[in-house]
């Protein structure tokens, strides 16, 4: 089936990456991550696993026809060339993967609180209903990267052609996960500028 739905997480910060299988660093402290000060004061790194996981969510309800793009380029010089789109990535990975291999969850459940658990147990839920391996989710290109963004602008523009980059094909129907401050923004004045039609947009 050809895939129409574009998923967009604008990304806002970088995770020092750790591909081990434990959860040492698994995100869940703001030391674990190159953040601005005002984005540790407010403990926004959780913030960003929420959205990422909810991202993956909104995939998983229309999985043939989803891509989620992460979005945002090399912003911070202390992590060296690596960009928050991948890191995001990286660290959506190492959670499903930790979820999906511990049923009960007693190792996330030591450094994560009731929400994100929550998101966790209902993404492998809805992957064992629909017969999705992590092979699926992580291999095939559903969930990808958009790595030149700067801004919010870019966010969207660049996602779009990535998303055609990826499927030959523009979306017929976008989602934005991310804060709710921004959606003004991105719905009167970034989408207005590019000319996107209201029917494509879905709040």
């Amino acid at each position: 089936m050809p895939k129409k739905h574009l998923i967009i997480l604008p990304c806002h910060g970088v995770w020092e990456m750790d591909l081990t299988l434990t959860t040492q660093n698994c995100g869940q402290l703001s030391e674990n991550w190159f953040l601005a000060p005002f984005q540790i004061e407010g403990n926004d790194h959780l913030v960003f696993i929420k959205q990422s996981l909810r991202a993956v969510e909104e995939l998983l309800s229309s999985y043939d026809q989803g891509v989620i793009l992460f979005s945002g380029s090399q912003t911070k010089t202390d992590a060296g060339p690596i960009s928050e789109a991948q890191s995001y990535f990286m660290l959506i990975q190492k959670l499903i993967t930790l979820a999906f291999e511990d049923a009960e969850k007693k190792s996330l459940i030591q450094v994560f609180k009731e929400d994100i658990i929550s998101s966790l147990s209902t993404i492998v839920s809805l992957m064992e209903l629909r017969n999705i391996t992590l092979s699926d989710l992580f291999t095939t290109g559903v969930i990808n990267t958009e790595e030149y963004s700067l801004d919010s602008f870019d966010n969207l523009l660049y996602s779009i052609f990535r998303f055609k980059e990826i499927t030959n094909t523009f979306p017929e129907r976008i989602t934005i996960v991310g804060f709710g401050f921004k959606e003004s923004r991105f719905l009167n004045y970034h989408a207005k500028a590019l000319d996107i039609p209201k029917e494509i947009q879905n709040r």
